[in-house]
């Protein structure tokens, strides 16, 4: 009885200490799953956006330098399916330009498919900051950015000149960049565990899943938002790529009317909040149910094994006591 209580009290605090190694790894892969995808989209950020204190005299010429420099240079240049660069007439309503690389030059577009919802968001004035990410699209939005005037020299007063829009092969990103990630800072073997990337706005939009879709991730053991910009994550990508911090030749306050436009007013409340920042949800759960249960399953088959080998001692013990009577006797 004493050895039995004895494993019983330590098989609990082995069972403790895995659940929580458990959950501290699944939670930094997580983590380093989030760096990553972020980074990727923070790179296609900056690499679209200008910096100099007016737009660019060629802006055709210009965007097929950043998109042939992309495609040169970034690690998953198929994340971009194509560009479009969105300017505003004498009305100041929105127009539509594909840059087309195989023809080098800017061609008109209609605002069709999913590029219509962006249309009145695009509209002017509105003076509001817009959110970076547009997910109907999905799509990246680079402000354009323009010199402002003497009457509105507040940076928060400066409106684009126009905007890049930056369209998101979901394909991609759905059969291979988040796979890839998983199998890089997760797990290789994605039997174990159920993981899902789903729309914070609309929760029952599923971007991803690798395991049943319907799978109940109300209680994840795991969340982390994506698809945002951290502070850090910026900070982190500008030091390990060598990008500078705001032009020479102007105002540093036009990057940070980038940025601005970058994080939007959802990242805003959620950097002021103490929350991560993200469009996207990363949810993790093990195929248990929980990885709670996982581990309680685990020691319950430790206990029935221990205490098994407990019960056969006992036995021997109790017929050798039998066997000494009878040669006793």
């Amino acid at each position: 009885p004493l050895l039995a209580t004895l494993q019983y009290h330590w098989l609990g605090e082995v069972s403790k200490g895995a659940s929580e190694r458990l959950q501290s790894s699944l939670q930094a892969g997580a983590t380093r799953f989030r760096q990553d995808f972020n980074r990727e989209f923070i790179r296609a950020y900056l690499n679209f956006q200008n910096n100099s204190p007016a737009p660019p005299d060629d802006i055709a010429q210009h965007h097929l330098d950043r998109l042939e420099a992309w495609q040169r240079s970034a690690p998953h240049p198929q994340l971009i399916n194509s560009v479009f660069v969105v300017n505003y007439d004498d009305q100041d309503r929105p127009r539509l330009n594909h840059v087309n690389a195989d023809a080098k030059r800017l061609e008109p577009a209609e605002w069709i498919g999913e590029l219509e919802t962006l249309r009145n968001r695009l509209e002017k004035p509105s003076g509001v900051p817009l959110d970076s990410f547009d997910e109907s699209i999905p799509a990246l939005i680079v402000p354009i950015p323009s010199l402002g005037t003497k009457e509105q020299p507040q940076e928060d007063s400066v409106r684009p000149a126009g905007f890049t829009v930056i369209k998101l092969d979901l394909n991609y990103v759905q059969g291979e960049f988040i796979p890839a990630l998983i199998k890089r800072h997760l797990f290789v073997d994605a039997n174990e565990y159920n993981l899902a990337v789903v729309s914070i706005r609309n929760p029952q939009r599923t971007i991803y899943s690798s395991g049943s879709p319907a799978a109940d991730f109300s209680s994840a053991d795991v969340s982390t938002r994506i698809f945002g910009l951290e502070p850090d994550e910026l900070q982190a990508f500008i030091r390990t790529e060598g990008i500078t911090a705001g032009p020479v030749q102007g105002p540093t306050r036009l990057l940070r009317l980038n940025l601005r436009y970058m994080k939007g007013p959802q990242s805003d409340s959620a950097t002021s909040s103490g929350k991560e920042d993200g469009r996207w949800q990363l949810l993790i759960k093990h195929q248990a149910g929980s990885l709670a249960a996982a581990v309680s399953s685990v020691r319950r088959r430790n206990l029935a094994i221990s205490f098994g080998i407990l019960l056969l001692l006992a036995t021997g013990i109790f017929m050798t006591a039998i066997s000494m009577k009878r040669a006793e006797r």
